[in-house]
């Protein structure tokens, strides 16, 4: 009974989330298919350096400030913890604004090799305290298993920080970017506000000191986690910064394009690992482990029934869905899609066992375990798309994802969980399978 159960509360999970997460990519392909139509792939290009700009800057300044808070809201669930977080938001999200305008000069002299756009970054620092409260918002709904409410804040902000960003689009050109960017985040902090209960509040304004002596477990775990994500976010970007170097910025938004799709179609599926996933690992004790590897192996094969038949159908109209989302300028990244879509497979399984890890508290291992992934993919990336162009790095990414599999699986043996030949043939066969879908792609009708 209990596993019926189970498997049904990750299905609802998935549905719930995902549903939320495919609108919410629906507003961010539509965006994307504006500006493609619009301004071209140098406003996708920019797009790209600039949202990879924001995601480093605001990793490394929010100590991963959602994660690590719905680890304690859900365990502790009282309103002092609560507030703490609100509070911690407002002055991580100040460091960060803080921190982007100082470092403007040397962020615009390192992506474009001269100073024009620092004024364009430092801008971007209302977009760090926006996403920073944000999270604190999200951290609070998901701690405390408003799951419905969290997804319906993320559509809402979505749906509104389109509708603004579009005339800006319209009437400022190149430069509307940064405004865009930053009415999105606005957008979105503003209705999580609006989305998380009164009665969660505690009505009070709890002192910083307070706050900070409240979280300080949180955050010295959420230490170790910004680093790792500071490594992973910084080799995305020294990828970004080396092909706008050796390319052109159009190679970058044509790459960006392909790696978006992947990235927001892979979310569809993973959003229940975040934010509903996570928190139930995190109440199962090291002891039980026999529980703890029921629920990872019904997890993954619940996301991968998902998962694989999505990604067939994806590869196999590839041109149909970057004409559709993009334009005909942005095919080339067509062969690109194969293997990055095969790797999602392997992410699912690679993800499961991450939240694990994440899930037992072990900070250093999550690290250690992050940066040589990070490293590793960062220099199998630039090897591949230098000698084999977009569909060499496309099965690059699937490479990496592999070995970053193997290496979360051996750590996680230290805590007895570990997936079963069973799911491992799968995964390699939906790999398989996918791949194949792009071979059909090619020479079939699939390719018109």
């Amino acid at each position: 009974m209990s596993n019926r159960v189970t498997t049904k509360t990750i299905f609802k999970s998935v549905l719930t989330l995902g549903s939320s997460q495919g609108l919410i990519v629906i507003c961010s392909l539509v965006r994307a298919k504006i500006v493609a139509m619009l301004l071209g792939p140098t406003a996708t290009g920019l797009f790209a350096v600039f949202n990879n700009v924001v995601d480093v800057v605001g990793g490394v300044t929010r100590i991963d400030l959602r994660r690590v808070a719905q680890r304690e809201i859900s365990r502790a669930g009282n309103r002092t913890v609560i507030e703490a977080v609100l509070r911690i938001s407002w002055m991580l999200g100040l460091a960060g604004g803080l921190i982007m305008v100082v470092l403007s000069p040397l962020i615009s002299k390192i992506t474009f090799a001269n100073l024009d756009m620092t004024f364009q970054i430092s801008a971007l620092g209302f977009s760090l305290i926006a996403l920073s409260l944000q999270e604190g918002y999200y951290s609070v709904m998901t701690g405390c298993g408003d799951t419905k409410r969290f997804a319906l804040s993320q559509v809402l902000g979505a749906l509104i920080g389109l509708s603004v960003s579009i005339p800006l689009f319209i009437y400022l050109g190149l430069n509307s970017i940064v405004p865009s960017i930053i009415v999105y985040s606005v957008a979105s902090a503003l209705i999580a506000r609006y989305f998380v209960r009164i009665n969660l509040l505690s009505g009070r304004t709890m002192k910083w000191r307070e706050a900070i002596q409240t979280m300080i477990p949180a955050l010295k775990f959420g230490l170790w986690i910004t680093v790792a994500a500071f490594i992973t976010r910084g080799c995305d970007y020294c990828f970004l910064a080396w092909m706008t170097n050796e390319w052109t910025i159009d190679t970058v938004g044509i790459y960006s394009a392909g790696s978006t799709m992947i990235s927001r179609g892979a979310g569809l599926i993973l959003a229940a690992l975040a934010a509903d996933y996570y928190t139930r690992v995190s109440a199962i004790s090291n002891d039980d482990s026999d529980n703890l590897n029921h629920l990872v192996r019904r997890q993954v094969n619940v996301l991968l029934s998902i998962a694989v038949p999505c990604l067939i159908v994806f590869v196999l109209f590839a041109k149909s869905f970057v004409t559709l989302f993009y334009s005909t300028e942005y095919l080339p990244v067509v062969p690109y899609l194969t293997g990055a879509s095969a790797s999602v497979v392997v992410k699912v399984a690679s993800w499961a066992l991450a939240f694990v890890i994440l899930s037992r508290g072990a900070g250093k291992i999550y690290l250690l375990s992050e940066t040589i992934s990070a490293f590793v993919g960062l220099a199998i990336d630039i090897m591949s798309f230098k000698f084999g162009g977009l569909e060499l790095l496309g099965y690059a990414t699937l490479v990496n994802e592999i070995i970053y599999l193997i290496i979360v699986s051996i750590v996680c043996r230290r805590y007895s969980v570990r997936l079963r030949v069973k799911e491992g043939m799968i995964i390699l066969l939906s790999a398989i399978l996918i791949i194949l879908s792009g071979l059909i792609e090619k020479i079939t009708i699939f390719a018109m």
